[in-house]
């Protein structure tokens, strides 16, 4: 992204601010808000020190703003150290909600998550009726996702997706789809894999997502057989162009890690990995070169 030298001094000077300890809670949420731009070996301790003058001073906080580091940046101790001040004066069930929110977006994956996950869910069910909108929904949806309970994870994708507006069903469809395809739960996947083609024109979406979908549709064919299907689905996961997402983590490989085991459409693999070289070199992409190369 594009900044003027003014710009770059001035999200500096709020780093700063931060950096040398000060209790600044406008300067937290400039960096909050800019969050990609922290750079340097203290990245992460400059993000959780802003990420608790936001939380500590703003009850309402989780409320009016999308958590975007808190699990990249927060300790198990940070949330016990927050939790009690998470929607404080507020309701029961609103300060539930939030504090559900805290510990879904606080929590990394496979880290403390069994217990965060249950607390969340707890919390979740105290929730009033009327407040039992869309993201309480994706919350609920994304805690038995994370703990493991596939049915219970289903079950609550469908009202989710139900209450999503059409125009912005995308992100927790792929999501879903990427969950049936990782299960290899391929009638699941085939069930929301045809609301994908339902999707309207104007829908929010991301290049990523051509990406993902035409991938995870190369795994469902190559579990079914369909080989003639391959080259279509391979050419279109590489018909892409950058987007934040693709341009920092590159293009899907396992399709392709895939085939390369078996030794199939090896030469749809290399024009893919071709295209997948102006995204991203990592370890991966140039280990499956060196094995087409064999």
């Amino acid at each position: 992204m594009y900044r003027t030298p003014f710009e770059a001094d001035g999200f500096a000077s709020y780093a700063d601010r931060i950096r040398r300890g000060e209790a600044d809670v406008y300067a937290a949420y400039r960096v909050y808000e800019r969050y990609w731009e922290v750079k340097g070996p203290d990245r992460t301790q400059i993000l959780r020190r802003a990420a608790l003058l936001l939380l500590e001073g703003d009850p309402w906080f989780l409320a009016t703003t999308i958590p975007f580091f808190l699990a990249e940046a927060l300790t198990a101790a940070d949330l016990a150290r927050v939790m009690p001040k998470i929607g404080a004066g507020a309701a029961a069930g609103v300060a539930g909600y939030l504090r559900a929110r805290l510990l879904i977006r606080g929590t990394r994956r496979h880290h403390r998550d069994q217990a965060a996950m249950k607390q969340a869910l707890a919390l979740l069910a105290k929730v009033p009726r009327q407040h039992r909108q869309v993201d309480w929904l994706a919350m609920r949806a994304e805690a038995h996702e994370r703990l493991g309970d596939w049915a219970a994870y289903r079950r609550a994708f469908a009202p989710l997706f139900a209450a999503t507006e059409a125009a912005w069903r995308s992100s927790p469809l792929r999501t879903m789809l990427r969950h049936a395809g990782r299960r290899a739960d391929w009638r699941t996947y085939d069930r929301w894999r045809r609301e994908w083609d339902r999707l309207p024109v104007i829908r929010h979406s991301c290049g990523c997502e051509i990406n993902d979908v035409a991938t995870l549709d190369g795994l469902r064919a190559v579990a079914a057989g369909r080989w003639a299907e391959i080259p279509g689905h391979l050419a279109r996961a590489a018909d892409v162009t950058g987007c934040a997402h693709l341009n920092t983590g590159g293009l899907r490989l396992d399709l392709v890690q895939l085939l390369v085991r078996r030794r199939r459409n090896l030469a749809e693999c290399r024009a893919y990995l071709d295209r997948a070289a102006a995204f991203s070199r990592s370890k991966e992409l140039v280990a499956l070169r060196r094995a087409l190369a064999r």
